[in-house]
C-alpha cells in the first residue's frame, strides 16, 4: 500500500479504507529515466499515471514541428492523455521524463476492474481531472495579464520544484515565450 497514494485519493474524494486499499493494489510502480517517455504521439494512452517523485512533461508538436509543452506532472499528480485513454484514440503528445521520475501506474485493465469493483472509482477520477483542470485553468488565467517577466515569476513561486527541475528550453515554451526572452528574463530575476 503506497502511503502517497492513499493521501493523495483522501484529499480528492470520499472513498472508504478498503476502497483505497483496494485501488492501491492494482498500482504497479515504475521507474523513468530523465528522457524516456510514459507515452509517444501517436500511441493509444493505455495507463494512467501518478507521480511519486520526479517531473514530467506534456507537450505536442505545431505546424512546424516545434515542441509546445503545455503541461507539467510533479509529485502527487495524476496523469494521463486524457482523451486518448477514454476514447482509445491516438494520443495528441508526448508526455516524457523531465527528470529521473517515480510513477505508479494503473494500465486499463485494472482501470475496468477498479470501475467495476470499487463503487465511486469513476467518480473519484472525475474529480481529480476536475481539480487539476481547474488549477491548470486558474494559473493560465493568472498569466494573461502578466508580461514575460511576471508570467516567469508566478511560475517559480508557485511551482518551484518543477521551475528548479526542468530545462530552460522547456519552461519558455510552457510559458509561451521565445527563449531569448526567457534567458534575459531569468538574469533579471537573479540579480534582483
Amino acid at each position: 500500500m503506497n502511503l502517497q497514494l492513499m493521501k493523495a485519493l483522501e484529499k480528492q474524494t470520499t472513498l472508504t479504507q478498503q476502497q483505497l486499499e483496494t485501488v492501491a493494489e492494482y498500482a504497479q510502480e515504475k521507474r523513468y529515466n530523465k528522457g524516456d517517455y510514459f507515452l509517444k504521439f501517436p500511441k493509444v494512452s493505455t495507463e494512467i499515471g501518478f507521480v511519486l517523485s520526479g517531473v514530467l512533461r506534456y507537450y505536442y508538436l505545431d505546424d512546424e514541428g516545434n515542441e509546445v509543452t503545455a503541461m507539467f506532472m510533479q509529485a502527487n499528480d495524476f496523469f494521463t492523455d486524457l482523451k486518448s485513454f477514454q476514447n482509445r484514440t491516438p494520443s495528441s503528445g508526448f508526455i516524457q521524463a523531465e527528470t529521473d521520475a517515480k510513477v505508479l501506474v494503473f494500465d486499463a485493465q485494472a482501470n475496468e476492474t477498479l470501475l467495476g469493483s470499487v463503487d465511486g472509482w469513476a467518480l473519484a477520477l472525475r474529480q481529480i481531472t476536475q481539480s487539476r483542470l481547474l488549477e491548470q485553468l486558474q494559473f493560465s488565467r493568472s498569466l494573461i495579464n502578466d508580461d514575460a517577466l511576471g508570467a516567469y515569476k508566478s511560475f517559480i513561486s508557485t511551482y518551484p520544484e518543477i521551475a528548479n527541475s526542468v530545462t530552460d528550453r522547456h519552461l519558455a515554451s510552457f510559458l509561451g515565450i521565445s527563449k531569448y526572452t526567457f534567458s534575459r528574463i531569468k538574469n533579471q530575476v537573479k540579480k534582483d
